[in-house]
This record gives C-alpha cells, sequence and structure tokens, in this order.
C-alpha cells in the first residue's frame, strides 16, 4: 500500500511539474522568421508588418511561458544569442538577391535602364537577353540594391580575411595582456578544493549537492523515499 501511494504521489508531480522551456527553439524560430521575412519582404511588404507583430506577441508569450508556466532554467551564456546574430547578418544580402530578381523582372516591375539614352541603345542591343543578369542590375530600380550587396560582399572578404590572418592574433595578444588577471583567477578557480568550492556553488549556484533533499524540483518527493517513511506508512495501513 505504501509503494502505491508513493508511486502516485511520483506521477502526480511529474504531470504537475512545468516543463523545460526551451530556448534553443525560440531562437531557430526567430532566426528563420528573420530571414524568410528578408527574402521575400520586397515582393510582399505586408509581411514585414506580419512579422513585426508575430515576433512581439512572442516575446511576451515566452515571457510570461519562462517566468510562470516552466521550470527554472539553468544559467544560460551569451552563445546562443550571439551566434543568432551573426547569422541574422546573412539575410541582407539575400534581400538584396531576391530584391534584384523581383525588381529586375520587366513584367512585374517595369522599370527603365540606367544611362538614359545610351542605355535605351544597350538594351535594345540586348533585347534577346532581356531577362538576363545585367539586364536586371542595370536598371533604376535595382541599381541601389546592386550597390548595397556589392558592398556587403566586399565588407565580407575583407572582415574575413583580416580576421584571418591579422585581427585574430591581435585580439588573443590584447585579451591575454588585459585579461591576463581574469585568466590566473580561472586557473586558481580549476584548482580550487572542494571544500572551498561547495561553499561558492551554494552561494552562486545551488545546490551543490546530488542529494535529494537538496534539489529543488525533488524536494517534496524525498521524503516519500526515505525508508522510515515506507516503515511509518506500512505500520500505520497495518494499524487501520
Amino acid at each position: 500500500n505504501s509503494c502505491i501511494k508513493g508511486y502516485a504521489q511520483t506521477e502526480l508531480l511529474e504531470l504537475y511539474t512545468n516543463p523545460v522551456f526551451d530556448i534553443s527553439t525560440r531562437y531557430a524560430q526567430l532566426v528563420m522568421t528573420v530571414f524568410v521575412t528578408l527574402m521575400y519582404s520586397s515582393g510582399l511588404p505586408l509581411l514585414n508588418l506580419f512579422a513585426a507583430a508575430y515576433m512581439f506577441m512572442m516575446y511576451w508569450v515566452d515571457k510570461y511561458v519562462l517566468l510562470r508556466a516552466s521550470k527554472r532554467p539553468p544559467f544560460y551564456d551569451t552563445q546562443m544569442p550571439s551566434k543568432a546574430s551573426q547569422y541574422m547578418i546573412y539575410a541582407v544580402p539575400l534581400h538584396c538577391l531576391f530584391a534584384i530578381l523581383m525588381y529586375g523582372q520587366p513584367c512585374t516591375f517595369p522599370s527603365n535602364p540606367l544611362g538614359g539614352t545610351l542605355g535605351s541603345l544597350s538594351s535594345s542591343s540586348l533585347n534577346g537577353a532581356s531577362n538576363s543578369w545585367v539586364a536586371r542590375i542595370s536598371r533604376e530600380s535595382t541599381w541601389m540594391l546592386v550597390g548595397l550587396l556589392a558592398i556587403f560582399l566586399i565588407c565580407w572578404v575583407i572582415w574575413t580575411l583580416l580576421w584571418a590572418f591579422a585581427l585574430d592574433a591581435i585580439w588573443r595578444y590584447l585579451k591575454r595582456a588585459i585579461c591576463g588577471a581574469k585568466l590566473a583567477l580561472n586557473e586558481e578557480l580549476q584548482n580550487l578544493p572542494w571544500e572551498k568550492a561547495k561553499v561558492h556553488i551554494d552561494r552562486s549556484y545551488p545546490p551543490a549537492s546530488y542529494r535529494l533533499e537538496r534539489s529543488p524540483s525533488f524536494k517534496k518527493l524525498a521524503m516519500y523515499l526515505t525508508g522510515n517513511f515506507v516503515a511509518d506508512s506500512w505500520r500505520s495501513s497495518k494499524a487501520g
């Protein structure tokens, strides 16, 4: 009888315990929304309004779910938001590329070629290739997008080369020179004995123990798993 009660209590705790907040899925959905919105917003301007409304609702709903309907989350670092912000930068060239494809189509978005009369003469000479890339990027509606795409690609190549050959080494040297004391402190913390580390963990990231009665998730369940509780329950059932 006592074993059945204890098992039922475990099931009830598992049933009414809030689920874990999956923050990685939220970041993936956010990055996907940004990419899809910027890719198709040139031809669908209202998509920006729908994306803004979706992000506004997602922020407040996730905030409520995280604070009211989820387990206490672990201590996350800044790796996920940093990676997400880096990936969002590449949505800019995709936006420019899709905008050139949409605005460079003369049937859906008529536009004059660059250069006035000379541009008209050159476009008439290329009438057989009116749908080519040269015709699309040389129109009044697309030349600014082409310039922005070219500037982004040039800056990306320069940044990649500088970071690979120069800035990476300079940054590591400055980090070692400026943050030397912090690195030394980290090495000292790694060699810290357990008795001293336990006090720091209990103060900063509790609990510092794997015992059930120290865990916030199993604190209510720990009393039902002890031998004294099982024996007392068995005696009370026999007496009843």
